[in-house]
């Protein structure tokens, strides 16, 4: 069933015109000096076939544009107005509400699914290109913004901190959890700051986002580094299709 709703979708897709407006004039106007009208009687007949020409052009033209659209979403077709029209009421109660329900259902998981919220509003600081729903929280939102301070892992492994050099965060830094594994056990952390930043501080590192082979980093948008960053190999995973 999902799969028939969804091919319908990709079929019809999640609206239909309703009302559409058609026509529009594209209407050339001109000035004239008074001298000119007081030419000779054959000018002014000249003036008037060039108008008339043109009016006849227009009038034997009829490809359309469309000036206006009115649509609602495809599920609206299948109402109880759009569908009595063409059977009766024991088809509506049968089938006709089953039906309707399940076509909004499936446009509307489809707009959920593709809703990408953030700030739309072009003037804020936090304005999101990639968005394509508005959220005026995002657009308040108070930006954070905290020092990085490196990154280490649990003593069974070798990665210490290139901050300090050892399995532990610098003074004033807090240690945050990235992940942790039971068995067997493995932890990685990133340390932070929430004092304000100085660029006259030589204790720190510029974090560059994380990614692996699936997934891409965010600040990249690829399965790399920024460009003059340096790789640091937290976590490597073995496996064997064996």
């Amino acid at each position: 069933m999902q799969r028939t709703l969804s091919d319908f979708k990709k079929a019809f897709g999640t609206h239909f015109v309703k009302i559409i407006t058609i026509g529009g004039i594209y209407r050339s106007e001109f000035s004239l000096e008074s001298s000119i009208l007081n030419t000779t009687v054959d000018t002014d007949f000249n003036i008037k076939q060039a108008a008339e020409f043109k009016f006849t052009l227009l009038a034997e033209d009829n490809n359309y544009a469309a000036v206006k659209r009115q649509v609602s979403p495809l599920f609206e077709l299948f109402d109880k107005q759009y569908l009595q029209a063409s059977f009766n009421e024991q088809f509506w109660n049968d089938y006709g509400v089953k039906l309707s329900d399940a076509v909004k259902n499936v446009t509307l998981t489809f707009y959920e699914y593709n809703a990408h919220r953030g700030c739309l509003n072009i003037n804020s600081e936090h304005f999101n290109p990639y968005a394509n729903l508005h959220d005026e929280n995002a657009c308040n939102t108070v930006a954070h913004k905290y020092r990085f301070g490196g990154l280490f892992t649990g003593k069974c492994r070798k990665i210490k901190n290139v901050l300090g050099g050892d399995h532990s965060c610098i003074s004033n830094y807090s240690q945050h959890a990235v992940f942790q594994n039971v068995n067997p056990k493995f932890n990685l952390y990133f340390c932070y700051s929430s004092e304000p930043f100085s660029a006259h501080q030589t204790q720190h590192v510029y974090f560059g986002g994380i990614y692996t082979d699936v997934f891409k980093n965010p600040v990249t948008k690829d399965y790399s580094c920024p460009s003059g960053y340096d790789i640091i190999k937290p976590l490597v995973i073995f496996k064997s299709d064996s």
